[in-house]
């Protein structure tokens, strides 16, 4: 039984018997017998409230400490060799795996997905249930890995394959875990460079990450709260999220990349936003995440930033991850955000669009 539940059925033990100490009291104390037998049934309640607050508080300080407790120095170090992206001259803990001559149409983009599934390393599928107690994620979903790249400076195929978000928690989401006496890192991805897609042992995930352009010619930028698992109180692009499999499926059961795109970022924003265009911007592998593999696009709307927000506003559901929007002019970016507190995802989407900016 997981630890809170223990702690709720505590609690109601405790309201139990406040409530007959409460009516024994109100016998006795008839006078105040309303107020007294009030107070003490509201007590436990308002103690477990403050608790259960500050549990899940806690709860997520420790998932965020099992993903993300490296520094990217100690990330340069341990994969030393590997060639690595710069944002406003200073290099990031991201290793490009296809940068297009210039921004590529989402036309040129193809996937073809085969039916093999990701299978877990027999000494992590031995480990998988203490790897998991780490993580609040409690439910499984069916996700979408990418296996290798076919690419030439004009298109790129991405060949993909079925894994499942346990498995990605149980590598990519949890490298900095000790189980079996081996820090997971040092098992899956000990350096000095990553491991190829092909053979790779992580669940890899495919990510996708949207920076949006207005028609005032201003990048949308999400400010996330402090409620998710991954990069809590950073700022992040327009959509930050992965291929899963029920975003990207057509009627006919194929996969399409425009379709994951859009529905990710209608998610995201909590609105259904007209794109006029999309283009790739490059595919990265993130080294906090053990090489996780992270499609980068720009996408342009014909709505203003004025427009735009007043759509997003209009759902409540939008705060669920992030707590406001800004509105940054393209050409404004390192003024703006140098000095900010950027995630991953973000850091090397403005990286990718300030380089194909220069060509």
């Amino acid at each position: 039984m997981k630890k809170i539940y223990k702690y709720a059925a505590l609690f109601a033990l405790i309201f139990a018997a406040q409530i007959v100490v409460g009516w024994l009291l109100g016998v006795r104390l008839e006078e105040n017998a309303f107020e007294i037998f009030t107070a003490l049934i509201l007590e436990p309640i308002v103690l477990f409230s403050v608790f259960n607050i500050y549990h899940n508080r806690f709860e997520l300080f420790e998932e965020e400490k099992a993903r993300l407790s490296i520094s990217d120095e100690e990330l340069k170090k341990t994969y030393n060799l590997e060639k690595l992206l710069s944002l406003w001259g200073k290099e990031i803990a991201i290793v490009p795996e296809f940068l297009p001559a210039q921004p590529l149409p989402i036309e040129k983009v193809s996937v073809q997905l085969n039916t093999k599934k990701f299978t877990l390393d027999p000494f992590l599928a031995i480990h998988l249930e203490e790897i998991l107690r780490v993580n609040r994620k409690s439910f499984n979903s069916l996700t979408l890995r990418l296996d290798q790249i076919h690419s030439s400076p004009d298109d790129i195929k991405l060949d993909l394959s079925f894994s499942d978000y346990f498995s990605h928690l149980a590598t990519n989401l949890s490298p900095e875990i000790q189980v079996g006496g081996v820090r997971l890192r040092s098992f899956l991805e000990p350096g000095p460079t990553l491991t190829p897609l092909a053979v790779s042992k992580t669940s890899n995930h495919l990510g996708l990450n949207v920076l949006l352009l207005t028609a005032d010619q201003k990048l949308v930028i999400q400010e996330r709260n402090d409620k998710v698992s991954s990069f809590a109180n950073t700022l992040s692009p327009s959509s930050s999220g992965a291929l899963n499999y029920s975003i990207a499926i057509e009627k006919d059961k194929t996969v399409s990349l425009q379709t994951a795109l859009r529905n990710e970022l209608s998610e995201e924003l909590s609105a259904e936003i007209d794109v006029d265009e999309i283009f790739l911007l490059g595919l990265t592998r993130e080294l906090k995440r053990l090489g996780k593999p992270e499609l980068h696009f720009l996408a342009k709307t014909s709505l203003n930033s004025t427009e735009l927000l007043a759509i997003v506003e209009r759902n409540p559901k939008f705060q669920d991850e992030a707590q406001a929007l800004r509105f940054i002019p393209y050409q404004r970016t390192r003024e703006e955000l140098q000095n900010q507190k950027l995630s991953p995802s973000l850091e090397t989407n403005l990286a990718l669009y300030e380089l194909m900016a220069k060509h």
